[in-house]
C-alpha cells in the first residue's frame, strides 16, 4: 500500500474527534452522520460535514445552507477554522498529479479540528483510502465505518452521474482535475485508488464500472482489516446500510450503545429497501 499524508509522528492522541463516519460514497454515511447530528444536538458539540471534500464547502444540512461545519456557536474560533478547512481543500485542484500532497493537508485539517476544543462528530467519503491510518491515529475515536452491497454502490452512482459517464472518457486525458466536477463520486473513487497505487483510468463506462466495482471491493478489504486490527478496542462499528435499511431499529440499537446515544427513536427516518 501507497502510504502517504500520515507523517509516522503524527499523534493525535487526546483528540476531541468523538466520532468519526467514513464510507465510500453512496454507502449511507450522509443519513448515518444526520442521526447523529439529531442525537447530539442541543449538546456542546461541533457537527462536520465532508470537511476534506472542498467541493461540498456548502451543503444542504438540517434543512439550511450551511458550512461544512455546521457552527452551532458562531465563535471566532469555529469561524477561522473553516476558513482554515476552505483554503488547505483547495490542493483537491493538485489532483491526480500530487496526492501526497493533498493527503498531508487533509491530515492538517483532522488536526486543526482537534484543536477546537469541544468534542467534534465528522463524516467524510474522501478519506476511505487512509481509514486503517486515521484508526490508527485517533486512538481515542470511535470509527462508524459503512459498508453496502457492491452492486447496489456501483448502480447508483452510475445512475446519479450518468453526465459523468458520458463526459468524464472525453474529458479525462486532458483537463487533469477538473473532470471531477461531471462526477464527484467517481473522481473520488479514482484518487481513492491511485492513492493505493491501483490506477484504473475512466475512459469508457466499462472502465468507470470496473473503477467504482474495484474501489468498493478495496474499500472493504480495508474495512475487513481494520476489523481484524482494531475490532476488539472497542473504537470500531460496521454499519450494514442494506441491514439498517431493513431492520432500523435492531442496527440503531447497537449502534446506539456504541456511541452512547438513543440513535434507535430515530429509526422511522430510514428509507426502506
Amino acid at each position: 500500500m501507497h502510504q502517504v499524508g500520515t507523517d509516522s509522528t503524527l499523534d493525535l492522541g487526546e483528540t476531541v474527534i468523538e466520532v468519526y463516519v467514513i464510507g465510500f460514497p453512496n454507502t449511507g454515511t450522509s443519513i448515518t452522520y444526520h442521526l447523529l447530528t439529531l442525537c447530539f444536538q442541543g449538546r456542546d458539540y461541533v457537527f462536520v460535514f465532508e470537511p476534506l471534500n472542498y467541493d461540498v464547502r456548502e451543503v444542504l444540512h438540517m434543512g439550511g445552507k450551511v458550512n461544512p461545519i455546521d457552527i452551532i456557536d458562531n465563535s471566532r474560533e469555529l469561524s477561522e477554522l473553516y476558513l482554515k478547512i476552505l483554503e488547505r481543500g483547495k490542493s483537491v485542484n493538485i489532483l491526480p498529479r500530487d496526492v501526497d500532497t493533498f493527503w498531508r493537508n487533509c491530515m492538517e485539517i483532522v488536526e486543526e479540528l482537534d484543536r477546537v476544543g469541544k468534542k467534534v462528530i465528522v463524516k467524510d467519503v474522501v478519506v476511505w483510502p487512509l481509514v486503517k491510518q486515521l484508526v490508527e491515529k485517533l486512538r481515542n475515536t470511535k470509527f462508524v465505518l459503512m459498508r453496502y452491497d457492491v452492486n447496489r454502490v456501483v448502480n447508483s452512482i452510475l445512475r446519479l452521474e450518468k453526465k459523468g459517464v458520458e463526459e468524464i472518457p472525453k474529458l479525462f486525458n486532458e483537463f487533469e482535475s477538473s473532470w471531477r466536477v461531471y462526477g464527484r463520486r467517481i473522481f473520488w473513487a479514482y484518487i481513492g485508488l491511485k492513492t493505493l497505487s491501483i490506477d484504473i483510468k475512466p475512459t469508457s463506462r466499462e472502465e468507470i464500472t470496473k473503477l467504482l466495482e474495484v474501489a468498493y471491493k478495496t474499500y472493504e478489504k480495508l474495512i475487513d482489516e481494520v476489523v481484524h486490527e482494531f475490532g476488539k478496542s472497542g473504537r470500531v462499528h460496521v454499519v450494514d446500510f442494506v441491514e439498517l435499511r431493513k431492520n432500523p431499529r435492531s442496527v440503531l440499537t447497537r449502534l446506539s450503545r456504541f456511541v452512547n446515544c438513543d440513535l434507535a427513536r430515530f429509526a422511522e427516518l430510514i428509507k426502506p429497501l
